[in-house]
């Protein structure tokens, strides 16, 4: 299957990723969906994983906001 394959059927045409206002994908993103209501049990620890990850990057960018507020 080629790339444009995958971008125009999906996964295993199992999946249509689709941007909820209509706009087109971006040019060259990957997407997966990741069923998380207990439909696939491998799903719930990287969910847990980018959960805890975005967390650690929203506190690191507070860090370094307030450091630069306070000329450190």
């Amino acid at each position: 299957m080629s790339d444009q394959d995958w971008k125009r059927n999906g996964l295993y045409r199992k999946y249509l990723i689709t941007k909820a206002d209509g706009a087109p994908l971006d040019s060259g993103a990957r997407y997966f969906p990741l069923r998380y209501d207990g439909g696939d049990p491998n799903a719930e620890l990287p969910l847990q994983v980018y959960a805890a990850s975005v967390r650690a990057f929203k506190y690191f960018v507070r860090f370094l906001s307030i450091n630069k507020l306070l000329g450190e």
